[in-house]
Formats: C-alpha cells, sequence, structure tokens
C-alpha cells in the first residue's frame, strides 16, 4: 500500500540475504512467503523508497511504501513528435 492507502499490485518481496526465497503482493494485496523467524523481509517497487521489515513471531503485517520522489529528479524523457520533430520533458 502507498502513503494515499492504494494498493502497490506487484511489489518484491525477498528474504535479506537470500534473494531465492521470494514472491510478489498479489492483486489482493497479500502476500506467502515461508522465511524464518527473525529473517527480515526486503520491500522493493520501481518509484518507491526500499522497505525492511524485521520478522517476529507476527503472521500479519500492515506494510506502507513511500514514494522516491528523488528517484526521477533530473530524469530527461525523449518521444520521438513527428518525423522531423523531437519533444523532451524534464522532470
Amino acid at each position: 500500500m502507498d502513503n494515499q492507502e492504494e494498493l502497490i499490485i506487484g511489489v518484491c518481496v525477498i528474504v535479506k540475504g537470500n534473494a531465492l526465497v521470494g514472491t510478489v503482493i498479489n492483486i489482493d494485496g497479500n502476500f506467502s512467503l515461508e522465511a524464518p523467524v527473525e529473517s527480515t523481509l526486503v520491500l522493493s517497487y520501481i518509484g518507491y523508497t526500499p522497505m525492511e521489515i524485521k520478522l517476529g513471531d507476527t503472521t500479519s503485517l500492515y506494510i506502507v511504501l513511500q514514494e522516491n520522489t528523488e528517484l526521477f529528479e533530473g530524469l530527461n524523457l525523449y518521444r520521438n513528435a513527428g518525423a522531423d520533430t523531437k519533444e523532451a520533458s524534464r522532470f
């Protein structure tokens, strides 16, 4: 979920130190993952600040990712506006 309480589908969830153990958040905002107690989960999604969550013996988490506006600062996007023209947008 983001800071406007919108679900973010496809957030990558891995166990820190073992990228082979992971999953993604589904359309309902849920995920299931087998991880040892006291593991740390790493959540990441393009445009958001990665988050680490230390697990305890809980089976339910409420997660809010924060947008990373600095990620796109200074990004130049180009598109071909026509055969002889090119437009540029700076963010």
